[in-house]
């Protein structure tokens, strides 16, 4: 399990499509300590996390490399990220960390934006933090972003559906820049693991979408998650997968699936997607 990140977004908050309700304290720390314990060493976070980098702070990450997004605020000038950067560090109870990244990666392009790049760019030489980031969700936005900034860490959606970011073109200009890559919403939410957007009536114009997907899973007899998480993990190019989960039987189902068979299968090509009305979540409505 050493290329999974553990996401911590539905940690203090609803974040997923179909997530009841966030995770206590003690269920963070059951799930920290059986991640440690199974070769993950790396959380990812955000500012925007709700209370998720307190808790984090208060509990025992050590031995954990720590990611964070940041959301800039336009209405502040650009020292507020000096702010940030002493809030975060705080709040996780760290005195350096190991990556930030841009959480709205139209944001470097500001003035405001260029002058924080600038700014995390003198932390990373006081070593405050080891890699500079964004998190992206298309391809022709990473390729201006790479042309135009020194990033280390790239963040992007890749699933079974979501398969743009696995194009050679991409791939060859990420690998020449040596950008660590991290796959991520590589469930889309939820979405491909169960029937639940039949509750949704605004996903009822991709149910052909779906159903080829969970009827292909079931003449083969396959597992959605064991599917969703071998596309991903096995893929080469990839360096990192963020994985998002909303309680500790979950993470613990996760360590079965890599005890088992992770053997990778063909994947039809006729799954793919790319419908940005479905394959990017800020477009759902999801009433």
């Amino acid at each position: 399990m050493k290329k999974i990140i553990l996401g911590s977004a539905q940690f203090r908050m609803k974040y997923s499509l179909f997530q009841q309700e966030k995770i206590n304290k003690e269920e963070i720390q059951k799930i920290i300590n059986f991640a440690k314990n199974n070769g993950i060493n790396t959380i990812d976070t955000a500012n925007s996390y709700a209370d998720t980098e307190k808790t984090l702070g208060n509990l025992d990450i050590s031995d954990l490399d720590i990611i964070s997004k940041f959301t800039l605020d336009f209405n502040l000038d650009y020292h507020q990220i000096d702010l940030l950067m002493d809030r975060t560090l705080k709040h996780l109870n760290q005195k350096k960390i190991y990556g930030i990244l841009f959480h709205e990666s139209n944001q470097l392009f500001s003035d405001l934006g260029k002058k924080v790049f600038q700014r995390l760019q003198n932390f990373k030489n006081k070593e405050l933090i080891s890699n500079i980031g964004v998190s992206v969700y298309s391809v022709p936005e990473a390729i201006k972003i790479i042309d135009n900034f020194d990033i280390d860490i790239l963040q992007a959606p890749v699933s079974i559906l979501d398969r743009r970011f696995l194009d050679k073109k991409i791939i060859d200009i990420i690998n020449k820049k040596n950008i660590i890559f991290h796959a991520r919403s590589i469930f889309l939410q939820g979405l491909l693991l169960n029937k639940n957007h039949l509750k949704i009536k605004y996903f009822d114009q991709f149910n052909f979408i779906f159903d080829q997907w969970f009827d292909w899973l079931e003449k083969n007899n396959l597992n959605p998650i064991s599917e969703c998480l071998k596309f991903v993990y096995n893929n080469i190019n990839i360096q990192k997968v963020i994985i998002g989960i909303n309680n500790y039987n979950q993470l613990k189902e996760i360590k079965s699936i890599f005890d088992s068979n992770f053997s990778k299968i063909d994947i039809p090509n006729f799954l793919v997607c790319n419908n940005e009305k479905l394959i990017n979540p800020h477009n759902w409505n999801k009433n």
